[in-house]
């Protein structure tokens, strides 16, 4: 199985970002679930989709770019304009 190191550099922004939020969040963990043979099953999928490097690395990033603006939060803010 051929892996793109761009995947892997994703796979590991990807642990990063999930080891940021058990930190803030605690543990996001589930017992028995081993995230990097998860992933290594899904590269291998897209692999024999004939996904390209580049479309796996444009999902990664669509994907983390959603996780990321899971975690915003808005206020509201006013501008009062006085004429």
């Amino acid at each position: 199985m051929q892996h793109t190191h761009q995947s892997f550099q994703d796979f590991h922004v990807k642990w990063m970002y999930s080891n940021s939020l058990s930190l803030q969040g605690g543990d996001c963990g589930i017992a028995g679930k081993n995230d990097a043979e998860d992933f290594l099953r899904l590269v291998a999928a897209m692999e024999i989709l004939h996904f390209t490097p580049e479309d796996q690395s444009a999902i990664f990033r669509v994907l983390s770019s959603v996780l990321h603006l899971g975690n915003v939060y808005f206020q509201r803010y006013e501008v009062v304009v006085r004429t």
